[in-house]
Formats: C-alpha cells, structure tokens, sequence
C-alpha cells in the first residue's frame, strides 16, 4: 500500500475535524499553558532626561525582563497621549492601558486622596520612607479612598524620600519673613504660607520659573529639593530653606480597570510583585536628585538656611490646624476626613514610640 503524502494525512486529519463539528472549523487546541505576550499603552506626563521618565523607562524593562519578555509596554512621554488635568478622567475612559493619573491635577473627585497628600508630614522622609509605604497602604484600603478609584487599579505609592523647601528671592532668615511676601503655593501649602502672613498665588509649574526671574512671585514653598535643578529654580532664587516638612506618598501610577482585568492572571501577579521594586526605585533616584541639587544652586549662588527648633514647632502647628480646618470642610461632604486623618496620626504615634 502506498504511503499517503503528510500534507494530505494533515489535510484528511483537518477535514475529519470539521466534519465532526457539523462543518465547522474544530476548535483551537488548549495552549501549553505559557503566558500570552502582554502590550501595553503607558501614558507619562513626563520627558527624558527628566528623573520620572528615566524610573519610567527603567520600570518598563525591568516588566520585560522579569517577565521573559512577555510584559511589554508602548512609552507615551511628554503627555503625547493623555496629561494634564484630564489625566485621572482619560485613563479611566481607557485612552491609555497605565501611567500617570495625576490626580492632584484632576478636577473630578480625588479629594480624599489629595487632601491626605500633607497628613504625614511628622515623619522623616529619609528615615521613616518604610513606615510611609506601609501607613499608607493601610488608609489607602479605607473608605472613603477606596471608592475614588472607580474605573482606575492604583499601582505604585511615591514615598519621593525628599521634603518640601522655601525657595526665595528676598532675604529670609526665618518663616515669618514671609509676612506680607507673594510665594506661590497650592492646596494645603497655600493655606501656610497664609497662616505665616504671606500673599499664596497658584502658578503652574510651566510657568514659574520666569515669574521668579521676573520677581512677579518673591519665593516658592512646599516643592522638593530636587526641582532646584531639575527645573533650574537655583539659577533664579536667592534663599533656601529646608523646612523639614515630609511629603505624604501618594499614587503615581494606575491601570484601566478593564484593561487590569483583561491580563492574564498571571502578568497580574507579575505586577503586584514588582510594585515594591517600583516605589523603591522611585526613593532612591529622588533621594538621591537632593545633593546634586543643592550643589548647582549653590554654584549660582544660593544661600542655604537651617530651620529653627521655633520654626519647625510653629510650622507643625500651622500643618495640622490647616488639616484639621480641610478635614472639616470635608466631612460636611460626607468624607469622613477627620477620623481619617486621626487614624492617619495615629498609626503615625504608634511608629514613633516604638522606634
């Protein structure tokens, strides 16, 4: 008997098949379990060189790797897909996979989660990052945190490891200098800088560092070290202060809900792995923005000036009364911030006493 050519055996085989499905094709055969290739859009406000973008593309192949390749990610820089104060609502309405929500910027919702944005700033942002992390896993799980992320899977808490400084082109050598001063300032900072008797305006970053050239605004406060290079702020300003305040963490990054639940289950938990390796990343490379920072400006001349014991117990003050006053504003909303904020300062009080 002859033997029967492979291509016809794989053409009888393929025929026997569709007979048996009532003439249509057989289904696909199970895979061998591996994987599929995972592609994803991410969207960033940011531009390399730029210290975020640079921990962007760092992340993306550090996804690549660990996955063997599987996990590969499309980088939309500059805001090329989505930015601005349509971030948050863009991402959700799925223009992008994952990357920066910015929800600071965003004008629907996300109050709770801005409003906590100062709420640890009695903690050592070089020291205490780990307490950070965790404290605010903790109240990030509460309600009402949990349900302003409709449509959006939080990913990546930025601890930052800096704190927030006093830029200034008119002398100072205290924070009551600032009475009678325009500093630019938003959110809670704006509200301190008022409390200390300066003038807060809002002046986006874009355009503030022409306004201290110009002297349209007398100094900045609230903003890291870093941003005296990054953004040039050294070439432009007089005074610096350090005003050991902590920036709270907040969430960075997040993914389309829909697009988070169309991964494989296990690029989900490839993910959540690396979440840690992401926020460690970002406390590394921040921290380490400070000292390089301080050397440009100080090459342009700026002074540097250590707060006082007086200052820092004033400003703490001055802190947690504006909290509390936002708190309230916030309760009569429905958000429950204050028992949120006291949960916040408490998990805080256990950390301390038991360093």
């Amino acid at each position: 008997m002859k033997k029967i050519p492979t291509i016809m055996l794989v053409m009888l085989v393929a025929a026997s098949f569709i007979w048996a499905n009532g003439g249509q094709e057989a289904p696909e055969e199970p895979s061998s379990g591996a994987m599929p290739d995972v592609n994803l859009t991410f969207a960033a406000p940011h531009t390399p060189p730029q210290t975020y973008a640079l921990i962007d593309l760092a992340f993306i192949e550090h996804m690549k790797e660990v996955s063997s390749g599987k996990i590969n990610m499309t980088y939309y820089p500059g805001g090329t897909l989505i930015g601005g104060r349509e971030a948050a609502a863009e991402l959700k309405a799925g223009t992008a996979d994952f990357g920066w929500p910015r929800y600071g910027y965003s004008q629907y919702g996300y109050k709770i989660n801005n409003a906590s944005l100062t709420w640890m700033y009695n903690l050592d942002p070089a020291n205490d990052v780990d307490a950070e992390l965790e404290i605010f896993g903790k109240i990030l799980e509460q309600e009402p945190f949990a349900s302003e992320f409709d449509g959006i899977v939080p990913y990546g808490k930025n601890a930052g490891g800096t704190t927030a400084w006093f830029f200034s082109n008119k002398p100072i050598t205290k924070l009551t200098d600032i009475k009678g001063k325009t500093i630019r300032a938003n959110a809670a900072w704006a509200k301190v800088v008022t409390a200390l008797g300066g003038v807060a305006v809002n002046i986006p970053m874009s355009e503030l560092y022409l306004a201290l050239e110009k002297g349209t605004v007398d100094g900045t406060f609230g903003l890291p070290g870093e941003t005296l290079k990054s953004q040039n702020f050294g070439e432009v300003i007089d005074y610096a202060m350090d005003i050991k305040i902590n920036q709270s963490p907040y969430v960075a990054w997040s993914f389309n809900e829909k697009s988070w639940n169309k991964m494989p289950e296990e690029a989900r938990a490839m993910f959540k792995a690396e979440e840690p390796w992401l926020e460690k990343l970002v406390v590394e490379k921040m921290s380490a923005e400070d000292e390089p920072s301080i050397a440009f400006a100080k090459e342009h001349g700026v002074k540097f000036l250590e707060i006082s014991k007086a200052d820092k117990d004033l400003l703490f003050g001055i802190m947690d009364k504006v909290i509390r006053d936002d708190c309230a504003v916030l309760d009569k909303e429905g958000y429950s911030a204050t028992k949120m904020y006291d949960y916040t300062q408490k998990l805080i009080q256990d950390y301390l006493s038991s360093k």
